[in-house]
């Protein structure tokens, strides 16, 4: 080889090395860029188990920089803006939220969770038409989540979709059997359409499956009651009222709510078990001796029990908290009528006429304490006639009147 051709040789191989190394520092940089990548999508992973136990423990600010810190060590990491999202819904900062939310949907296509989110802020900004359609969307993406299932329904009787939200939550009554608020929005539901006999057993099932949710059966119990289900009423409320074992410690048991003691009382009353509502409504005074509405009950259930100076000591006691209370005046008028204290009822029965003249109840109390008076006929008559031009042909003022008038006059 000549000397040129030597030469040549050497520099073309020079010429590769110099390639292959360039190459080579290429390849080192790439693999180091990767290296960084992985370990900030690591640390970031870790972050974001924090962030996510900060936010879930109510740590909100805390939670904000962590998520904050997360989005920093990886921009491309979804799930960091996902939970910046949710973070900036629950300070009701919804513009910030949205934004954290856009950032998502340049990163990812649509998913349930980006649907209900965008549900989310629209619902906080008002546009609760708009917050539907994504619900219905989150839902229909996801259908075995409950809670977007739940959210779905929900908003669908906000927007008094009642029939829609039933068509949606029945057919999935045995998807999710064992779910107590499944069944639970299904009895709100029927409650709302008046159906309660069907709202009634939703509840009911809903307290079998959750027999230690204490608003749940509360709000079970009212139903059943306003359905006329009186046994399963008190069966449901009756355990708020008592020390559970097994429970809190004695001393500890949260006291019964006052519409818990109204609609346990009232069911008693109607299913006939006076004493047990005597006694029952006694407790609840105690607890709760503002309450007109209890003291009234408590009347009336010494008055169906024969106790009557009981009763007369309950219906004042409403009286004096609601001196102006249509109510405790009817029922002061009844109790002092079974007491033979006429002028009292007649007392009672005017305060009401004085502030409502066309009350039928209080007019016919007043008639039946007239005749109890001396001379007071033609004066009960009179009412009867009164009560008839209110309510014309009504069969028991007819038969009173017609009493009255066939009455051998001793005057």
């Amino acid at each position: 080889m000549t000397g040129n051709g030597i030469r040549y040789a050497a520099v073309a191989s020079v010429g590769w090395v110099l390639l292959l190394v360039g190459c080579s520092d290429l390849t080192h940089n790439e693999r180091v860029d990767e290296a960084q990548q992985r370990w900030g999508h690591m640390r970031a992973r870790v972050k974001l188990q924090l962030a996510e136990r900060s936010f879930d423990s109510g740590a909100i600010e805390d939670a904000l920089k962590q998520c904050n810190e997360v989005i920093r060590l990886d921009p491309e990491f979804v799930e960091g803006y996902l939970l910046a999202t949710r973070i900036y819904l629950e300070k009701g900062e919804n513009a910030k939220a949205r934004a954290m939310l856009d950032a998502v949907l340049i990163r990812t296509p649509v998913s349930a969770q980006t649907f209900y989110l965008q549900g989310l802020i629209a619902e906080g900004q008002g546009r609760s038409d708009e917050a539907l359609n994504h619900y219905r969307d989150a839902y229909q993406t996801a259908p075995d989540e409950l809670d977007y299932l739940l959210t779905y329904v929900e908003s669908l009787i906000a927007a008094d979709q009642c029939e829609e939200a039933l068509a949606v939550i029945t057919p999935r009554r045995m998807d999710f059997s064992q779910t107590p608020a499944v069944h639970t929005l299904r009895g709100q539901v029927l409650s709302l359409m008046g159906r309660l006999t069907e709202a009634a057993e939703s509840y009911l099932l809903a307290v079998q499956l959750a027999p230690d949710n204490p608003l749940l059966r509360e709000e079970a119990g009212v139903t059943a009651l306003a359905a006329g289900c009186y046994e399963e009423a008190i069966e449901t409320l009756l355990p708020l009222t008592r020390q559970q074992t097994g429970q809190l410690p004695r001393g500890q048991l949260p006291k019964p709510s006052v519409n818990t003691l109204r609609a346990l009382g009232a069911a008693m009353l109607r299913a006939g078990k006076t004493r047990a509502a005597a006694q029952t409504l006694e407790q609840a005074v105690r607890e709760y001796a503002e309450d007109t509405a209890l003291w009234l009950m408590l009347a009336e259930a010494h008055l169906r029990s024969g106790d009557l100076m009981c009763a007369a000591a309950a219906a004042d006691k409403a009286a004096e908290l609601e001196p102006d209370g249509v109510e405790p005046q009817l029922v002061l008028a009844y109790v002092a009528l079974q007491t033979d204290r006429p002028q009292d009822a007649i007392d009672a029965a005017r305060r009401v006429l004085d502030r409502h003249p066309n009350d039928v109840e209080a007019r016919a109390l007043l008639a039946r304490a007239l005749e109890r008076t001396p001379d007071g006929t033609a004066k009960a008559a009179e009412q009867y006639r009164r009560i008839l031009a209110l309510v014309p042909n009504d069969p028991w003022t007819q038969r009173q009147l017609q009493t009255i008038i066939q009455r051998p006059r001793t005057e």
